[in-house]
């Protein structure tokens, strides 16, 4: 919960972390990890040590969830929240809460409701279990209660689109990493990691237009995952590593502390200190590719150097992409039927016109792909959704 510390929260109700009073839920002493069940002197000094890490406070008040109690109260909360719509959660800092404890209380969690998810449908949960290298032992105790982030997946990303130090072919086999695909969440960046959280190294950020556009293409038309896009705001980096007390800055406000609105430009990205990666374009044109493509296999794989790559998803969509600046000109096989299509990164498909690229696929299924890698998004992708 909170660090220990007196106050009044947003709603009105007095708490005091330091004394383990929280009279609003209710929640006392009684309900909150010690030393009794840290064995220590309460807190966590070996992270390695799983039975510490569960058990022992982090600097923030540690709830006991194999308190009847404690499993009552979130269990209700998180029900209160399905009830009136809310589809799924994501359960920060999960490696520190026993996967037995949450398998009990997921176990008891409403349907989502049924008038607009249909009938018989759970809660969406993601788990939020930071493993990087090659472990993968601690995400496995976790796939019984739910999906898990894969913060590798965003390291590889990095290391090929951003920092340079693998080809974009390293990125073929990212599908067979543990866990299996139905199982991982992946993203490019989330607020942890924007702000250099964790031992992943400098991650893609806004900060990197160009090189988040691409590895948010290549994750939007690979098969591997759950996709998130983060969208985030503006904040000075120059003082915002984890390491310095600035990490935590807030979103844009005004001299009241009130929270800035957002502003919706004409282009329908945004404005006023709110970056929304959702808005750009290539993002929400991609969403629209990984939804017709869904299902369908990597196929199709072409490298032309450690930098310049190409595959289909099945016979349903297409992608090519340089990372190199280098031109891109090259008939490669797409796996498509023959027809035009519009290239939906350069271009807008709608009411079956293109005002972008159109590529034609002859009967072999080849094309002729030609970009220039200095541009702003130097990737060509096609799909059965935008075909003329």
């Amino acid at each position: 919960m909170t660090a220990r510390f007196a106050g009044v929260g947003t709603a009105g109700s007095a708490f005091d972390a330091t004394n383990l009073s929280f009279p609003a839920v209710p929640y006392t002493r009684d309900d909150f990890n010690g030393k009794q069940t840290c064995k220590r002197d309460g807190f966590l000094h070996d992270y390695e040590d799983l039975s510490q890490r569960r058990n022992c406070e982090i600097g923030l008040v540690d709830l006991n969830q194999a308190h009847e109690h404690v499993r009552d109260m979130i269990v209700g909360y998180m029900n209160n929240l399905i009830d009136i719509g809310v589809a799924g959660f994501r359960i920060d800092a999960a490696s520190h809460i026993w996967p037995g404890d949450l398998a009990v209380m997921f176990a008891r969690l409403h349907h989502l409701k049924r008038d607009v998810f249909g009938e018989g449908k759970r809660p969406f949960i993601v788990q939020e279990v930071i493993e990087y290298g090659n472990s993968t032992s601690l995400m496995r105790e976790y796939l019984g209660t739910g999906r898990v982030t894969r913060f590798n997946y965003s390291v590889a990303l990095a290391e090929a689109f951003f920092r340079k130090t693998a080809p974009l072919q390293s990125l073929r086999d990212i599908g067979s990493t543990f866990p299996p695909s139905g199982d991982a969440l992946v993203f490019v960046s989330n607020h942890d990691t924007q702000r250099w959280h964790g031992n992943g190294g400098a991650p893609i950020t806004f900060f990197e237009p160009k090189e988040l556009k691409m590895a948010t293409i290549f994750m939007l038309a690979y098969s591997y995952g759950v996709p998130r896009i983060m969208s985030s705001f503006l904040f000075n980096r120059s003082i915002s590593s984890w390491e310095t007390e600035n990490y935590a800055q807030g979103p844009p406000h005004g001299d009241d502390m009130s929270i800035s609105d957002v502003i919706i430009k004409t282009d329908m990205t945004c404005g006023n200190g709110w970056v929304c990666e959702h808005r750009l374009p290539e993002m929400f044109k991609m969403v629209r590719f990984a939804n017709v493509v869904a299902g369908t296999p990597v196929q199709n794989w072409q490298t032309f150097g450690d930098f310049q790559i190409a595959f289909s998803r099945g016979s349903k969509g297409f992608v090519a992409m340089a990372a190199d600046d280098g031109h891109f000109n090259r008939r490669i096989r797409t796996g498509l039927p023959a027809g035009r299509y519009c290239d939906v990164i350069s271009g807008d498909y709608v009411s079956g016109t293109c005002d972008g690229k159109i590529i034609d696929v002859d009967v072999t299924g080849s094309a002729h792909i030609t970009f220039n890698g200095n541009s702003e998004v130097p990737v060509t992708a096609i799909h059965a959704g935008a075909m003329l």
